[in-house]
């Protein structure tokens, strides 16, 4: 070492420097330099104290041997000592602190040793002193700026302080002044955090002694705790001391290589960034602003760790020279040193409470003005952050939990394995989140939150698994959520968060959610489309709180019976909803107990004895019948189904009765032999077991049945119950009655009759001169009077006396004797006695109309018969021959056939009978005047036109024909309908034309006119006239002339008829009206009609010739009329004129026909003129004249017919 031996060579080696100083040269120099140096010490450093700093730098730059490096600094009246156990100055020390700018530190391996680097730090001293002492080793002297050149030219001197042994110390004589008050307040403030980054020095000890004051002392020490991560040499726990206070700090180191060339760190490439990161006693983090260092503290930068760099500082080491490429590659490193002390803060108790210390530091133009952005973009990128599965992510692959979203545990309402790797560890403290979300982490909003709980329900037993607690909290969450946002309760509906009696969970967009009830014996039943909630959901206070905001309905026993019902009755319904045996079972006792009545009746599905799903009307339930019915159901057993006995195990035995009757009232259960099984939506027949009962019981047991249960059985039978039903239901019942009316009894004597023919055995009912012949029904208890009046349903008669002579009127109906008017007046005779009775008349009236009680006595054309009302008159016209006129067989009983029974007088219906009865025998009279009576009476009663035996007529052989003249006789009868070759002539010409020649109706003319309206409804007669099937062709025979007055007169009337011809490609209207203005007019000897009609074999049949009046014959342009004298010679012309024009110009309106015939008669042009116009019809006006018109004045040679 180049270390003085001596005190001589010591003294000799400052002698040395102060020649090298140039004292001994030109006093400019010497004066120059003095200046230079005076206002270097004095405005390099704002602070007067930061020389303290200066001190504490050299002292950490120091040599120290095997001790522990320890800085003293103590302060006696004016004067401050600081003493430094290190081994002592060398030579090329002691050069050093007499220059400027020159340092020993600087050079190749020195960058990470030494802090100084300016050779002009310890000149600081004399902003505050004149004089430094300074002893180390065999040095002893001093600087006095007050020399020439005395800050840097060393002056022998003993030193005046305390020596000790070991150490090197420097001795400050304070200027008096207010230095003294900032440096003693600057000695009691020291900051531990001063030693921090030193290099070696561990320890400063502070004194202060002070007249009249209590020494102070305090003392400051660093300790390295390098066992705590001794596996990590980058990363260090220290704690710094103010005598028994403690400050705690996580250090991590990060290497940072290839920084640039400077003049200040000559050959140095590589350097350290280490970041400290304060901590409280049980590891927790301190946050506060911290300074950055470049080994000292520069200043505080606002960051919340302490940041240490090797920085080139400007001259007042108060701020990093910004324009340093050296300081700029430190500082594009500092990201990834605060990325390299995250991952080492992983591995202590800071690995969650890190991003404290990256808090925003605010908005600050300094040199770090773009870092903090620099910082959260790296640590963005990478797995800094740890997940609820233990594994380090990326910031932008996670999501914050709030508070809003947590269990009662803090841990995730959602947390599962499928979304645990996307939550943010929950150790990470509230107090960053601001900070994560800059580096990316996301924060759970509802729509998420919705989303990461139907990701939860996929799970296998997510739900099941959960402690009630958990329910309980996440009901709590989603109603705050409902009431911050209402629009959530959408998506709330489609969670399955609804838990059901039977184990199953569901949404709230499920039909039918009910709470359960607070009867115990009432719980939903499986099996139907109702849902009830679990009881340990609907006593939770918050859970229920949110069933009810999701819609879940009170318990309601008559809505589950409603829906009970519906799907008994729905098809396919109980299929869907997976109804068992025992479900089937629950839905028949839940409506029982829920005391139910189904408004629209309808019948449930139950099960039978059998296994078999059956409806109730088709089941027996035997509790509770009596004896007698109890017997009858023994014989059906097996023939008929009985309820399952599982539903009265379930019964206690008390109400077993009750429930008996239900199922008989509401759900009609049979618990009697069923009288009739419904066989469609209105109508029923009788039910198999009843028919057995009549077919193989007694009558009389079978009676018996009916009359002790007719509450039951009369609803089927008694007319009541009918009023306002279908017809279905009604033809039902009349099938019924006829049925059971019909059934073989025992009657008294020993006969046998059908029911309804019979009579009940009441002795008050014979009455003198009455002789009953009607059988008596043989019944054990007659004496029950009304008990047995059901019967008169079935026909039985009673206590009516007129139902008894009724009864009797049937039975001699029935029996094989021969009759005679005479006994039959007499019966009738008594029945007119007996119409007074209360209601006997509409009764009787009706038993003659629908049965037949009227004796018609043997003729020669039938034997006797009976008919009833409807198919008799009193009397009518002789050409009524198959109905019965009763005024010939009981002219005496006028009233009694006309008033009581009401015989009808003829009508349609009649007289459709009489005409389908038409035979050949009949007189063309007869069928002449049925044919006008039904004409007349269809026309009257035009509500049977429509009867389809009207339009049936047609396809009946009764229409009269004659193929020759055979005057008032026909000589077959034919159908209407069909191919048979016959004409009706309805003109007397066309009659005349053509009798004899084809077959005709043989009615004459007149007749068929008054067939009018019949034939009208009978559209196959119509298609037979004559009149629609003919075609007359007119002929011209005899001289003919040209009559030039006619054709004058019809061709002034051309401009009228013009208007009339309508406007279409058929009629070529100009050409026409052309033709109309050349027509000529001849008079011809005789005009006749050849009359022709087409058979429907295509033969054509030529009529006799009928005289004509008129004939048109045409070419193309040219048109001749032919007419007889006498029509010339009358100024009237005939109407076969305008028919035949009609044909000729295409006039078809009836109107139009009509106003051609006015204008062919009228000779008064301004009125035709006026006529037309006020029709709307336009006038053609020619610009020709007549005269120029050329006229024939004689006929054509040869022109043909129209």
């Amino acid at each position: 070492m180049d270390c003085p031996k001596n005190t001589s060579e010591a003294k000799a080696h400052i002698a040395h420097i102060r020649r090298e100083k140039g004292l001994d040269g030109p006093e400019v120099n010497t004066s120059d330099l003095d200046a230079a140096l005076v206002l270097l010490s004095e405005q390099l450093y704002q602070k007067s104290t930061h020389f303290l700093l200066e001190l504490l730098q050299n002292a950490d730059d120091n040599t120290y041997s095997d001790v522990c490096p320890t800085l003293q600094m103590t302060y006696t009246n004016g004067k401050l000592q600081v003493s430094c156990n290190e081994v002592g100055f060398q030579r090329p020390n002691t050069e050093a602190i007499c220059r400027i700018g020159r340092s020993t530190k600087s050079g190749p391996g020195n960058a990470t040793r030494y802090i100084g680097e300016k050779g002009i730090g310890f000149k600081s001293v004399f902003k505050v002193t004149n004089v430094a002492w300074i002893h180390s080793g065999f040095y002893s002297f001093k600087f006095d700026k007050r020399e020439k050149l005395g800050m840097i030219a060393p002056i022998w001197a003993k030193f005046p302080g305390l020596r000790r042994d070991g150490f090197t110390s420097i001795l400050l004589d304070m200027e008096p002044g207010q230095h003294h008050s900032g440096l003693l307040q600057e000695l009691r403030t020291f900051d531990p955090r001063l030693l921090i980054f030193l290099r070696k020095l561990k320890k400063i000890d502070i004194s202060i002694l002070e007249k009249g004051k209590p020494p102070w002392k305090t003392t400051l020490a660093r300790g390295d705790d390098n066992e705590a991560f001794s596996k990590h040499h980058d990363l260090q726990r220290l704690s710094l001391c103010r005598d028994s206070e403690k400050l705690r700090f996580v250090v991590t180191r990060h290497s940072v290589t290839g920084l640039p060339d400077d003049p200040k760190r000559p050959g140095c490439t590589d350097s350290e960034i280490l970041l400290a990161f304060p901590t409280a006693d049980d590891g927790s983090p301190c946050i506060s602003s911290q300074h950055v260092y470049a080994f000292l503290p520069i200043r505080d930068y606002g960051f919340k760790f302490l940041l240490q760099a090797d920085f080139l500082l400007i001259a007042s080491r108060e701020d990093i020279d910004s324009s340093s490429s050296w300081n700029t590659h430190l500082y594009n490193a500092v990201p990834a040193a605060v990325l390299n002390a995250v991952q080492l803060l992983h591995q202590t108790e800071l690995k969650y409470s890190w991003p404290q210390y990256l808090a925003s530091r605010g908005t600050m133009a300094d040199f770090f003005e773009k870092l903090e952005t620099r910082m959260t973009t790296l640590l963005s990128q990478n797995p800094v952050l740890e997940s609820m599965t233990g594994d380090m992510v990326t910031p932008n692959m996670l999501t914050i939990i709030t508070e809003d979203f947590m269990d009662n545990s803090g841990l995730p309402l959602t947390l599962s394995d499928q979304t645990a790797f996307r939550y943010l560890s929950s150790q990470y403290s509230t107090q960053v989140r601001d900070f994560l979300k800059k580096l990316g982490v996301g924060q759970m909003d509802h729509a998420q939150f919705f989303d990461h709980l139907r990701i939860c329900f996929l799970e296998h037993n997510f739900l099941e698994n959960k402690k009630p607690e958990w329910h309980s909290c996440l009901a709590r969450r989603l109603i705050a959520i409902i009431s911050q946002q209402r629009g959530s309760i959408d998506r709330i509906h489609e969670l399955p968060i609804i838990p059901l009696e039977d184990g199953k969970w569901t949404n709230a967009k499920t039909a039918n959610i009910l709470f359960p009830s607070s009867q115990q014996h009432l719980t939903v039943p499986f099996g139907i489309q109702v849902h009830q909630v679990h009881r340990d959901a609907s006593e939770d206070v918050h859970r229920r709180q949110l069933l009810v905001l999701l819609g879940v309905q009170p318990f309601d026993a008559s809505k589950i019976s409603e829906i009970i019902a519906e799907t008994h009755t729905t098809p396919r319904a109980l299929d869907e909803a997976m109804a068992g045996p025992k479900d089937i079972v629950q839905h028949g006792l839940f409506i029982f107990h829920a005391k139910w009545t189904d408004p629209k009746q309808r019948i449930l599905w139950f099960l039978s004895e059998d296994g078999v799903y059956r409806r109730a009307n088709e089941l027996y339930v035997g509790t509770g019948a009596p004896f007698f019915v109890a017997n009858v159901l023994d014989d059906l057993r097996g023939m008929v189904n009985f309820l399952h006995p599982s539903y009265e195990e379930q019964i206690p035995e008390g109400v077993r009765e009750k429930w008996a009757e239900w199922l008989a009232n509401n759900q009609k259960m049979n618990r009697i032999p069923r009288l009739a099984r419904p066989s469609g939506t209105a109508s029923f027949t009788i039910s198999a077991e009843f028919h057995h009962l009549i077919t193989t019981w007694p009558p009389t047991r079978v009676l018996y049945l009916l009359k002790s249960n007719w509450t039951q059985y009369g609803v089927w039978i008694e007319d009541k119950h009918s009023l306002g039903q279908p017809i279905d239901r009604e033809q039902s019942r009349k099938a019924l009655i006829q049925t059971l009316s019909s059934m073989e009894v025992e009657c008294r004597g020993g006969r046998r009759a059908l029911l309804k023919d019979t009579i009940l055995p009441l002795d008050d009912i014979t009455k003198d001169g009455f002789d009953i012949q009607a059988p008596i029904l043989d019944l054990p208890d007659t004496k029950a009077g009304m008990e047995w009046d059901f019967l008169r349903y079935f026909g039985v008669g009673s206590k009516n006396v007129m139902e008894i002579l009724v009864k009797n009127l049937k039975s001699i109906r029935e029996n094989e004797e021969t009759h005679t008017t005479e006994e039959m007046a007499k019966l009738y005779g008594e029945m007119q006695q007996c119409k007074d009775e209360k209601g006997a008349t509409e009764k009787l009236r009706l038993e003659f109309k629908n049965g037949y009680l009227i004796f018609i006595p043997p003729r020669l054309e039938h034997d006797e018969m009976w008919v009833s009302s409807q198919d008799c008159l009193w009397t009518a016209p002789g050409y009524i021959k198959k109905t019965p006129h009763l005024s010939n067989f009981y002219p005496e009983l006028e009233n009694f056939f006309r008033d009581t029974v009401r015989i009808q007088d003829m009508d349609v219906r009649m007289l459709l009978r009489e005409m389908y009865g038409i035979q050949g025998g009949d007189s063309l009279e007869d069928i002449s005047q049925l044919f006008i009576a039904l004409t007349l009476h269809l026309r009257i009663d035009t509500e049977y036109s429509e009867l389809s035996e009207v339009r049936d007529l047609c396809q009946q052989c009764i229409f009269p024909i004659e193929k020759a003249h055979t005057d008032g006789r026909f000589e077959t009868l034919q159908k209407a309908e069909g191919n048979d070759i016959w004409f009706i002539a309805d003109r007397p010409h066309l009659w005349k034309s053509f009798t004899g020649h084809i077959p005709l109706l043989a009615f004459s003319v007149d007749t068929i006119a008054r067939l009018e309206s019949m034939l009208d409804l009978l559209p196959p007669l119509r298609g037979r006239l004559l009149s629609a099937n003919v075609k007359g062709v007119p002929l011209v025979q005899g001289s003919i002339q040209f009559h030039k007055k006619y054709t004058d007169i019809l061709r002034s009337k051309v401009k009228f008829v013009s208007s009339l011809i309508p406007t279409n490609p058929t009629t070529k209207k100009d050409d026409m009206i052309k033709t109309l203005r050349k027509l000529e007019v001849f008079e011809a000897e005789e005009v006749n009609v050849e009359w022709t009609v087409k058979l429907s074999n295509g033969r054509l049949v030529k009529g006799r010739a009928d005289p004509g009046r008129v004939k048109l014959a045409s070419d193309p342009g040219y048109l001749a009329i032919y007419l007889t004298k006498a029509d010339l010679d009358n100024d009237i012309m005939p109407v076969e004129l305008s028919e035949e024009l009609c044909k000729y110009c295409g006039i078809t309106g009836a109107s139009e026909g009509i106003l051609l015939q006015q204008i062919l008669m009228s000779h008064d042009h301004a009125a035709l003129k006026q006529m037309v116009e006020r029709r709307g019809l336009v006038i053609e006006q020619f610009d020709d004249d007549l005269d120029d018109l050329t006229l024939l004045k004689s006929p054509p040679a040869q022109l043909p017919s129209d």
